[in-house]
């Protein structure tokens, strides 16, 4: 399925990637509140997840890094001892 970007140019990867803290976490917490709306936050972390796709930051793919948030909200709600 091909990615769809928008116009923000090469300056997107980054600037979704430093966001990845703040909107991972507000996607979870919304998710948390009501059940009516979980495939639309699914749709939201997909689309967050192929913004990230191809953005490198710091030795790590986008994709890495999305990956490792998502993880960090998931340990969060399991509650389980890792």
């Amino acid at each position: 399925m091909p990615s769809r970007r928008s116009g923000g140019g090469s300056s997107s990867g980054p600037d979704v990637i430093a966001s990845l803290r703040s909107v991972v976490p507000g996607v979870f917490d919304a998710a948390q509140r009501s059940g009516t709306g979980h495939r639309k936050h699914a749709m939201a972390l997909y689309k967050l997840q192929q913004q990230c796709h191809d953005a490198d930051t710091e030795g790590l793919t986008g994709e890495d890094a999305f990956n490792r948030e998502f993880i960090r909200n998931l340990n969060k709600i399991l509650g389980i001892k890792r």
